[in-house]
This record gives structure tokens, C-alpha cells and sequence, in this order.
């Protein structure tokens, strides 16, 4: 094949090309910063550089040999004119300071009084905010009662100065006959602790109680309502904080962390008052059959994994459950509410030898129908660790011989938002010093059996007096003496013939309501009880249909010669 020719441009095109555009791109380089450069004032660079020197030296040299002028004659007198003098006031050797500037007196009155507000300073976010904690009621209630002889101190100590161990001797205490009904009861930590985690408390957050209370109704009457009890306490009352709402919607409280720090000291005295080292003649004061409650673990040990020694302690959990159930010491009569606390004791508790497990759980199992229906599913639950349930224990000594009752039993705790309203849904709630619990479901009846009854049977408007029926009961059968009584009498007095029984009661008549309700038998006798002072009444219509009086009069003719 005849080779082609390639002419000259069309083998070299590219290059020149190339060639041509690489000339205007210097040549523009060139034009731009060498031929073309910027000018002021028809100034280069150069001169512009030199001009600024220059203006630079004749500066320095007018501020060298500059001198100071003095006012002017009209504002001579005004230092306010003189910059000079301006500076001396504040910065020269007789600079007055900023008080003598201001000219404000050295020593300032009181601004405030002492004791401000408690105002929270650290807000939290609304939607951060929680509700109080609702406190869990305590568990089924367990009963002690008796007639019994009690030496009480004559003067309560304080509560940061009681001591459990003092006793009065035999001259100076306070002698006291009285029936009592001691009642105690468990609160579950473990359900306490998830109500304060639902709402988001502190860590660490634990039940401050500052009291026990308790309440009973009477159902030997009919529609009797619940009633408040004043709970026996061997030391005086703390005095509580003061918690004060200011009209700009503050709270001020005063001597709150000293109440705390109280509380906290003297816990055991408080959650479980102690009774039984006053007593001096009668019925034994025994505690209610609750585990740990007459002798509680310590309480290091009562939070370890495993409590020491649980043989120890199911063994005779088990056999108070048993003599619950039958009715012997230290039980006086059938309390399957007992049996139920301490074969759940038995069960709840880990390490227990499995023998005693098995027979505490054939009580579990026999129980409920022994039950009234509403704690059968209590019963019926699987038990806690008794480790985890708080015992409590309040005791009443005014109860009347005679009547038949059912207690409930609630504490009362520290406000651990007293006074801290931010951190709360409801601010209101911060004005709360104290919050009280549910109350427990209410206990088996109790019937105050005593040695000594009275009952009203006959009433003299015109006299002003009443007939008391006093009964004296003993193992041989009872005996009745009537009396006469006015306002301000005893009610029953001593025999002093040989051989009669005494027919005291230790209450005082202190005042008599003849026109009660305005028909037949509706006189009132008030009398005051001799532990402690408290006013009952005793209705005539009432007493003369009173089954025990019925069955105690029957018993007296029946025991006559």
C-alpha cells in the first residue's frame, strides 16, 4: 500500500496551539502585577509607604512636646470640668473610697431579720418534678391485752434523754391498776421502697418515724365509729418544727434538721415503745407475737443475705403459731391472726431447716377458713422475708372492761420535702410537715376482760347523783356493791371489813348529763381513768342492756350464800 504524505501543520498544529496559549497567559501575568500596579492619588506603593512614615514621626514628636493647659477661669472651681482632678478623687492620696464617694454612713442599719426563708435555690424542671410518695399500710395488726399493776415514772423524761432501763422504785413511782390492749404490726420495706422509686425520691430515702397511732371501735354497740386513741409514750412529746407559709407563698421551717437528727437517735423508742419494765402486780405485759419485735436482729446483720441463726428463731416463731392456735400461754385465747404472722414468718425466712417449713405451711394452708373473707388472699400470698417487714407497736391503756374492740394501727413520717416546693407537682405539698400511712386492716375483737366492772344502774336528777354497780370478779365467782355518786366522787371504794373484796375502780366522777337525749335512762356519767386522765362516758340506757352487766349480775345472785 503507497505511503501517505503528512503536510507540516497538520503534524505540528497542536503544538502551536499550545505554544500560543501559554504566551497570553504570562503576557497577562506580566500586565496584571508588573506593568498595571495600583496607585492613590496618583501615589505607588512606594510613596504611599513613605507618607504614612511621615505621618508617624510628626505624631510622636507633637505628643513629646505637648504641655498641660489649665482651665479656663469660668469652670476653674468644677473638677468635674478637670479630667485631672476627676482622676486624683478616685486614684490620689486622699481618695475617699467608694463609701465616702457615695457618701454612705459607715456602720448600715439591719437590712433583714435573721432566720431567712427557706427558698429553694435549685429549681427542677416541671416535667422532672414528683408527687409525694403514697406510704404502704401496715400489715395485719396482732394483740396483747390484760389487766395489770404499772409503777410509771412520775416525771417523763425527754425523749433525747430516755432510757428504756429506767424504772421508778417502789416509793416514788406512779402506781397505776389499768386494763391495756398492746397492738403491733409489720410495714413492708420492699413494697415502701418501689412507691419511692415510682416517684424518683433520693437514693437512699428511708421511713423517719416521728409516731405511732392507733384507733379502735367499739362493736358491742352498735354503729360505733372509729375512735382516736392516745397512745401511751413513757417520754414527753418533741416539740415539732415550726413550718411557716410567708404571704409570697414561701415556707420557713425552723429546727428541722435538729428533728431529724432526733428521730433518727431515738428510732427504737418511737417505732416500738417500750412498756412492760412498769409493771409491777397483775396480768404480765407480753408482747404481740410478731417476729422480731421482742428481739429484733441487729441491724447490720437484719440486712446481710442470711439471717444469723434462722433455726433459732423458727423454732419459736413456729410454736407461738401453734399455741396461737390452740389458746395457751402466751396466748389467752384462739388468735389465728397470730398463727398467720408467724407461720408466714417461718415460710418468708431463708435458711430455715425444712422440717419447720412444712409445718409452718400446713397452718398456711388450714388457715383461711378460720379467716374473715376480706384476708384470705392475704393469707393465701406468698410470704415476705420477715427481715424486710419493720415491726411497730403502739399500746392503749384506757380501754373500758367490758367492751369489745377492733383496733387499726398507721405511723406517721417526716415530710422529706418540708419546705421544698420546687421539687414538687404539687407545691402544696411542701407545706406538709408530716405524712401518716394507710391504715392497717383492723384487727380480731378483743374483749376487755378485768377483775373489776361497773356499770351505771339507777340515776337521782333531783340528788344529782347516780348508782354505780361495781363488780368484783375472781376465780370463785363475782361479787356486786353498789354506790352512790356525785360529781367529783370515786367511783367504788374500798371494803374495810375483813375479808370483802376491793371495790375501787381508780376513776373519778367529773361530771353527770341528766337530759341526754331528753327521755327515761338517758342520764351520762363523764369520769376520768386514773392512768392517765382521760374522759370516757357511760350512758345509762346503754349499760342497763350491756350484755356483760346482764351476764355478771346472773353471776353475782348465783354466787350468794
Amino acid at each position: 500500500m503507497a505511503k501517505k504524505d503528512v503536510s507540516f501543520v497538520d503534524k505540528h498544529l497542536e503544538k502551536v496551539v499550545l505554544g500560543v496559549c501559554a504566551a497570553g497567559f504570562l503576557g497577562a501575568v506580566y500586565f496584571g502585577f508588573a506593568g498595571g500596579r495600583f496607585s492613590v492619588n496618583e501615589r505607588g506603593p512606594a510613596e504611599l509607604i513613605q507618607a504614612a512614615a511621615d505621618a508617624a514621626e510628626q505624631s510622636r514628636q507633637a505628643v513629646q512636646s505637648a504641655r498641660y493647659s489649665p482651665p479656663r477661669k469660668e469652670t476653674e472651681t468644677d473638677p468635674k470640668n478637670d479630667p485631672v482632678a476627676q482622676l486624683a478623687q478616685w486614684f490620689g492620696p486622699e481618695a475617699k473610697g467608694l463609701l465616702g464617694m457615695a457618701d454612705l454612713p459607715k456602720e448600715l442599719p439591719r437590712a433583714g431579720a435573721f432566720g431567712p426563708p427557706l427558698v429553694s435555690i435549685m429549681r427542677t424542671a416541671p416535667e422532672d418534678r414528683r408527687n409525694l410518695a403514697k406510704f404502704v399500710a401496715p400489715d395485719l395488726p396482732v394483740l396483747m391485752s390484760g389487766r395489770s399493776t404499772f409503777r410509771f415514772l412520775r416525771s417523763k423524761p425527754e425523749l433525747n434523754s430516755f432510757d428504756p432501763r429506767a424504772t421508778e422504785d417502789q416509793t416514788t413511782g406512779k402506781v397505776v391498776t389499768t386494763n391495756w390492749v398492746s397492738v403491733a404490726a409489720q410495714v413492708d420495706l420492699v413494697e415502701q421502697q418501689s412507691k419511692f422509686l415510682a416517684e424518683r425520691y433520693p437514693d437512699g430515702a428511708t421511713l423517719q418515724i416521728v409516731k405511732v397511732h392507733l384507733q379502735r371501735r367499739d362493736v358491742s354497740t352498735p354503729a360505733s365509729s372509729w375512735e382516736d386513741i392516745e397512745t401511751y409514750q413513757p417520754f414527753q412529746e418533741p416539740q415539732r418544727p415550726t413550718l411557716t407559709v410567708m404571704p409570697d407563698g414561701r415556707i420557713r421551717v425552723q429546727g428541722l434538721e435538729a428533728f431529724r437528727s432526733l428521730v433518727d437517735d431515738m428510732r427504737d423508742p418511737i417505732v416500738i415503745t417500750p412498756f412492760g419494765q412498769y409493771q409491777s402486780a397483775g396480768d404480765k405485759v407480753e408482747l404481740p407475737a410478731v417476729p422480731y419485735l421482742d428481739e429484733p436482729p441487729d441491724r447490720e446483720l437484719g440486712n446481710a443475705p442470711t439471717a444469723p441463726n434462722p433455726g433459732r428463731f423458727s423454732k419459736r416463731w413456729l410454736d407461738w403459731a401453734n399455741a396461737a392456735l390452740k389458746g395457751r400461754k402466751p396466748f389467752k385465747e384462739v388468735d389465728p391472726f397470730a398463727a398467720l404472722v408467724l407461720a408466714r414468718g417461718v415460710v418468708g425466712l431463708p435458711g430455715v431447716p425444712e422440717k419447720d417449713i412444712t409445718a409452718a405451711q400446713t397452718i398456711l394452708d388450714r388457715l383461711p377458713e378460720k379467716l374473715p373473707r376480706e384476708l384470705r388472699p392475704f393469707a393465701k400470698s406468698t410470704p415476705r422475708d420477715p427481715r424486710r417487714l419493720m415491726p411497730i407497736l403502739a399500746h392503749d391503756i384506757s380501754p373500758i372492761p367490758g367492751r369489745t374492740y377492733v383496733y387499726r394501727i398507721r405511723y406517721e413520717v417526716i415530710n422529706m420535702f418540708a419546705g421544698n416546693s420546687g421539687e414538687l407537682r404539687n407545691p402544696r405539698d411542701a407545706q406538709r410537715l408530716t405524712v401518716f400511712s394507710d391504715w392497717s386492716p383492723e384487727s380480731r375483737p378483743v374483749e376487755i376482760k378485768s377483775d373489776t366492772y361497773f356499770y351505771l344502774t339507777k340515776a337521782d336528777k333531783a340528788k344529782k347523783e347516780v348508782t354505780v354497780a361495781v363488780f368484783k370478779v375472781t376465780r370463785a365467782g363475782a361479787t356486786r356493791q353498789e354506790f352512790k355518786v356525785s360529781a367529783g366522787e370515786e367511783i367504788g371504794k374500798k371494803d374495810k371489813r375483813p375479808g370483802r373484796p376491793d371495790f375501787s375502780t381508780g376513776t373519778l366522777c367529773v361530771d353527770i348529763d341528766f337530759d341526754r337525749g331528753g327521755g327515761k335512762n338517758e342520764a351520762t356519767l363523764v369520769y376520768a381513768s386514773g392512768a392517765d386522765g382521760t374522759l370516757f362516758e357511760r350512758s345509762l340506757a346503754r349499760d342497763l342492756k350491756d350484755p356483760v352487766y346482764k351476764r355478771l349480775s346472773d353471776l353475782a345472785r348465783s354466787a350468794r350464800p
